[in-house]
């Protein structure tokens, strides 16, 4: 008998014949309401976030610093270590909410991902063991659905929900600098635009890269396939044909490894050497508005608790577009390959 269980999970598999050809369409059409339901749950993170970016600030200038107490809280008195108490207490609450809204978030968005992989490769081989793709070798079939399709897994999901999440996260931490002091909040994003014309850059660099290493791993895999025993035999020289073969490609696809990694790399050099010159702008600005009267301590800790998570959601976006870039090559490559009309 069928197991009851795992009978909606079968009747969940929803594909079709045909493959959209769109990256950016077939993204937005998987699972729709699921993605919806995605983005009005990334939403509830931003008064959550605000919350947690304030509630320091309070800390220190009242919780710390104040004067008058007792103060009266929702119409009960409480002295300093009690206030304080409170506002670390309710602290702590905001940042569990705002973790266990995130797993739920993330643990959808798997969710979605893992679907979407599941429907996309049955697409996929329903066209590899069509008439349209017959001369498609069986080695390169089964590396166009595992390894080559395994990056979207982890990555369909993402497409709707990273940009909302993180895209508001850094907004509501500028919004916040900005509060405490205009100056704060120029320091704390003025390498964004250089960030912002340089990583487009080197990323594409980097896509052109591994798209060519594709093509060149799939022309090394069909190679391999021609060779018999009869390749293995020496010439003359002491060296067989597979083996000059073998040589060729290893030496082509190490060149373009090498040119990978150092694309890669300078990409990496120059977001950290980035990241780095904003502290010094910020603790100069800040110390001197501290020392000056302008803010005061507990908005100068409040906006340095700001700052030190802001490089988290840019550092996210960031991998978001350079994942988005190559996901579309790679789907566009598959697309091609399966040669869909």
């Amino acid at each position: 008998m069928t197991d009851a269980a795992s009978a909606p999970d079968a009747r969940a598999v929803v594909t079709t014949d045909r493959l959209e050809r769109n990256y950016y369409r077939f993204l937005l059409g998987t699972q729709p309401r699921l993605q919806m339901l995605a983005i009005l749950l990334s939403a509830l993170t931003i008064p959550l976030t605000y919350a947690t970016l304030h509630i320091p600030k309070i800390i220190v200038d009242d919780g710390i610093q104040g004067k008058g107490f007792p103060k009266a809280v929702w119409g009960i008195d409480l002295h300093q270590i009690t206030f304080l108490v409170v506002l670390c207490v309710g602290f702590l609450l905001l940042n569990i909410a705002s973790g266990f809204l995130k797993l739920k978030l993330n643990t959808l968005v798997g969710y979605i991902s893992e679907i979407g992989l599941r429907d996309l490769r049955l697409t996929v081989l329903k066209h590899l063991h069509g008439e349209v793709s017959s001369d498609i070798p069986a080695s390169q079939k089964t590396q166009i659905v595992i390894p080559e399709m395994e990056a979207f897994g982890g990555f369909i999901g993402d497409f709707s929900t990273i940009p909302v999440v993180q895209i508001s996260t850094m907004g509501t931490i500028v919004y916040f600098m900005f509060e405490q002091s205009p100056l704060l909040g120029v320091a704390a994003i003025a390498i964004i635009p250089v960030q912002a014309f340089v990583v487009p850059i080197l990323q594409r660099r980097v896509v052109r890269a591994k798209k060519m290493r594709i093509r060149m791993v799939r022309k090394f895999a069909s190679t391999i396939e021609n060779f018999d025993g009869a390749s293995f035999s020496g010439r003359p020289d002491g060296e067989s044909d597979a083996e000059t073969h073998y040589k060729i490609y290893s030496k082509n696809i190490l060149k373009n490894r090498m040119l990978l990694y150092r694309a890669k790399y300078l990409l990496k050099f120059i977001n950290n050497m980035l990241a780095k010159a904003t502290p010094f702008l910020f603790y100069l600005i800040g110390g001197i508005l501290v020392i000056e009267g302008d803010i005061t301590l507990g908005s100068l800790t409040a906006a340095l608790v700001a700052y030190q998570q802001l490089d988290e959601p840019w550092r996210v976006l960031v991998q978001f577009f350079q994942r988005l870039s190559t996901t579309k090559m790679q789907y566009e490559q598959i697309v091609s390959r399966v040669a869909v009309d």
